[in-house]
């Protein structure tokens, strides 16, 4: 089986610090897939900085115009992280949405999907 690697959402600089739990990426992936695909989702954060900072991480999927959280990731605090979830069902467009906690000075990740 061909593995098939979607980009969600690149994260940049993202001085994010201050939100109450109300930024969104709005970066969707351009795919394919289709509603009954399993797909895993990966998410690698390269940096965290600032003081006691941590991002809470969802995966969005939108199906027929509706959203609704389709994955969440553990909680990611200072420094890198790398993690993966498995999505039984993974819908047809894909999106990031986070919640930043702490004073964060920078903040970048990558989030992926591979059909599987």
């Amino acid at each position: 089986m061909r593995e098939s690697v979607i980009r969600i959402a690149t994260i940049v600089d993202s001085t994010a610090s201050g939100n109450s739990g109300t930024a969104v990426e709005t970066t969707r992936g351009q795919s394919s897939y289709e509603v009954s695909e399993k797909c895993r989702i990966s998410m690698n954060i390269t940096a965290l900085v600032g003081t006691a900072p941590l991002i809470d991480m969802d995966v969005i999927g939108i199906v027929n115009g509706v959203e609704f959280i389709v994955g969440s990731f553990t909680q990611a605090v200072a420094g890198a992280s790398k993690q993966s979830i498995v999505i039984d069902q993974c819908p047809i467009q894909l999106k990031a949405a986070w919640v930043v906690g702490g004073t964060v000075t920078d903040f970048d990740a990558t989030l992926d999907a591979t059909r599987m």
